[in-house]
């Protein structure tokens, strides 16, 4: 029946804007069909907000229907909701040029701009263009009155999204105090993690050095940016006020990289040592082998941590220990054994029964097996500070036997009191 109609009406047919809509032909990347489609149809021609955002994901800017498309939609006023992924500005629906600008298309802003005449929309451009870093746009758009609140928040933007360069720029062309913009900057840079940009306003020279450093690190923690922390403490004019706290939190929650950042830092002088010890039992009782080394290396933690009973039987518990024990880390032992300072001759056959009983054989031969490392008795230096006693040349054997037992000090001592008694 196809060889009996016209040529023309066979093309028609075979083409896919003549059966398909434009949100079909938009995904196919047909331009051609969407721009005759666009034609035929009314305002946004039956397309979702994802549709008109595959626009720009899969543009064409070379092509001259793409670039009608854009136009028609543009003349027509269709906008796109917020919330369409990263790229979504919180300044409400977004235009053609704002897309155009969030998805790296500068050439098809500057031409669809002139046709921008509210003063909100061309806000929400600039806005766009420095989030994207096209520094020539926010040259374009900053030479008009936009107001405090719009330049304030462009700046913002670029800090979040990491451009150094444009801050810093911003900074000296705005017409607004230098100091104002860059405690906003650092602000957000801090939140979002922007290393680079922080550093570098943080070693600006308009930046006053009263800066409350101490809020920007409390920042950094909560977002848990430990990179961001560490450099915050490394800047001149660090405040170590909250970092103790800090430091704390983050071994309770086991953010290893926190913590090593915070010790890298130099804050390990600043940790409550009590408290460390009751999250060093809680980390015990978690597993966190990496966690426990890393503070037992770097701080003044005892890994016998005993917990001594006030009534009788005046017991001593482990508290470490147990609480490996409890949960079966037997890689916990392992490493509160390996410490120099370990000891556990106190409480070593309860902690084994512990060990049997909850199941963990292996844990209660690893107990079995530790003798503490205990200094020599003919040590060059003991622990009370006193030199040793050295058997001097040709002595008697009398003069070497060891000291009396208490009980016979006691009943000598007692003789000697009843004898002056009597005289």
């Amino acid at each position: 029946m196809l060889d009996k109609l016209p040529t023309e009406i066979i093309h028609l047919q075979l083409r896919p804007e003549a059966t398909a809509g434009f949100a079909a032909c938009v995904w196919r990347q047909s331009w051609g069909g969407a721009a005759v489609a666009l034609q035929q149809s009314r305002e946004r021609a039956g397309a979702a907000d994802r549709d008109l955002v595959q626009i720009f994901v899969a543009a064409r800017p070379g092509s001259a229907a793409w670039r009608k498309i854009v136009a028609v939609l543009m003349k027509r006023g269709v906008v796109v909701r917020e919330g369409l992924g990263r790229r979504a500005l919180a300044r409400g629906p977004l235009a053609m040029p704002v897309l155009a600008i969030l998805y790296g298309l500068p050439s098809v802003a500057v031409d669809l701009l002139p046709a921008v005449e509210d003063a909100a929309e061309r806000a929400t451009c600039l806005v766009a263009a420095a989030q994207s870093g096209h520094r020539e746009l926010v040259e374009l758009l900053a030479r008009e009155e936009m107001g405090d609140s719009v330049m304030e928040e462009a700046v913002k933007c670029a800090a979040c999204a990491g451009h150094a360069e444009l801050v810093a720029w911003m900074v000296r062309s705005f017409e607004i105090p230098a100091q104002h913009l860059l405690v906003q900057a650092l602000k957000e840079a801090v939140a979002n993690n922007e290393t680079k940009v922080a550093a570098a306003l943080l070693a600006h020279p308009d930046l006053s050095p009263s800066i409350e450093q101490n809020t920007l690190v409390i920042t950094a923690a909560k977002s848990g940016h430990a990179n961001m922390v560490k450099m915050l403490l490394s800047s001149p004019g660090a405040s170590y006020l909250s970092v103790g706290r800090i430091f704390l939190d983050a071994m309770d929650a086991g953010d290893i990289d926190m913590v090593r950042a915070l010790i890298d830092a130099g804050a390990a002088s600043c940790v409550d040592l009590d408290r460390a010890d009751e999250l060093l039992v809680d980390a015990c009782a978690a597993g966190r082998a990496d966690m426990i080394e890393l503070v037992l290396a770097n701080l003044q933690l005892d890994p016998n941590i005993t917990y001594h009973s006030c009534y009788y039987p005046y017991v001593v518990h482990f508290e470490t220990y147990y609480a490996a024990i409890r949960h079966g880390h037997a890689d916990v032992v392992r490493l509160l054994l390996a410490h120099p300072s370990a000891d556990i001759t106190a409480d070593r056959t309860s902690l084994i029964q512990r060990a049997e009983a909850e199941g963990h054989p292996e844990i209660a031969r690893l107990l079995a097996s530790h003798r503490p490392r205990r200094p020599l008795r003919n040590a060059a230096s003991t622990s009370s500070g006193r030199s040793p006693q050295i058997k001097p040349a040709g002595a008697k054997p009398s003069q070497d036997r060891p000291p009396k037992s208490r009980k016979k000090r006691v009943r000598k001592w007692k003789k000697k009191r009843d004898k002056d008694t009597i005289q």
